[in-house]
Parts: C-alpha cells; structure tokens; sequence
C-alpha cells in the first residue's frame, strides 16, 4: 500500500515513477498494475519483476535510464534473493511498521538485518521506520514510544492512519488523493512523500519543464 501510494503521490508531483513488483503474490500489480483504470488514477508503472531472479540488477540499471524514481515493493521475507537485491540497489529503506508490540519487535529486526547490508556492501544506503495503520489506544501509543525508543534508525514524524481511504483506493485502483485530495489519508501520505524526498534528495515537486 505505502509503496502504490508514494508512487502515485510522485507521479502526481510530475516525476516518472515505476514500482518493481517482488512479491511472488503480485498484489500490488493486480491491484494498481493491471486495470485500464489504475492506468488513469495512479500515475506510475507498476510491472511484476519477481520473475528477474538474479538479472534483478540489470533490469534495475535498464530503468535507472528511464524512470526519475523506482520503488521496490519488497516481500516479507527478509532472507530472499530480492530483498537481498534491493538492499544492495537501495538508497533509502522504508520499513512500515504497524503498532502493536509483536510487530515493533519483528521490525526492528528487519531494521538490523538491513543495516548488517548496509554496513557491508551499501554504505549509502539510509533507513527508516514509518509507522503505519496508527489507531487511537493505550497499547498501540505504547507501541510507537518503544518503537520511536529502541529504534536504532530514524522513525519518520510521518504516521499513516487506519483509515478506510486506503482500502477504498485499492478497491478503486487509486490514489487516495484520487478519492479526495483534502483527506487526512492524502495529507498523510503527502507528509510521508515530503519526508521521502527530503531523505534522497530528491526535490518535493518536480520543476516545470526540467528534462525527463
């Protein structure tokens, strides 16, 4: 979901963006990638590629030549040949984490895992949590204060709601902004696309007929 709206966030910014698809399930290609409406209410590519295997790479470099920003939709399995890939091609690892204490802890394993990576063979390479599907409650507060506690890598000020935009604009093949551009999703998601960019360098709107 963060991965379809930041591109379609960017895309509506006027950057070229395109979303590799990794996971085997291709969720996000069926629900953004596949439908003639997707094509008119998310502007990004979104293309399946857990089949490139190790020539990950090299579709990777192809795409550097053509696309402003390219979003890799990770599965969940950390130890798997296209996250291995993507932590070595990254330049920023976004790791949502949804707040519940189970879901703190796995992430911020996930979080050293990339950062062993890093260490190693990507010392550019940034990380960052984001808190996602946040609700009102005691427990899910004390989530994000562990969280934001132990973290060992920044936790974005940005937090994406449980919100039934998100949903909605899966079923609609959309960006929330689509829905309504005035939203507490949009401006959630808007927050987190500013953050984004701040951390890439990447400038918050692309300028008026700077070259493709």
């Amino acid at each position: 979901m963060i991965a379809a709206q930041l591109a379609g966030t960017f895309g509506l910014r006027g950057f070229k963006v395109f979303v590799a698809d990794l996971d085997n399930q291709a969720t996000a290609t069926f629900l953004w990638g596949t439908h003639t409406k997707a094509r008119e209410r998310l502007p990004a590519t979104v293309t399946p590629m857990a089949f490139a295997g190790t020539q990950l790479p090299d579709h990777l470099l192809e795409l550097s030549a053509t696309q402003e920003l390219i979003l890799l939709d990770c599965p969940p399995i950390l130890e798997s040949e296209p996250v291995h890939t993507s932590l070595l091609a990254a330049d920023l690892v976004l790791i949502p984490v949804p707040p519940s204490r189970g879901d703190v802890m796995s992430s911020l394993q996930a979080g050293e895992f990339a950062a062993k990576v890093r260490d190693k063979d990507n010392p550019s390479m940034r990380i960052a949590y984001v808190v996602n599907m946040m609700r009102r409650g005691v427990f899910h507060g004390k989530a994000e204060e562990d969280l934001r506690r132990l973290a060992q890598e920044p936790v974005l000020k940005s937090k994406i709601g449980l919100r039934a935009a998100f949903p909605e604009s899966q079923a609609r093949n959309c960006t929330v902004q689509w829905i309504d551009s005035r939203s507490s999703a949009s401006q959630e998601i808007e927050a987190l696309a500013n953050e984004v960019a701040a951390l890439i360098g990447l400038p918050k709107k692309r300028t008026k007929g700077a070259k493709k």
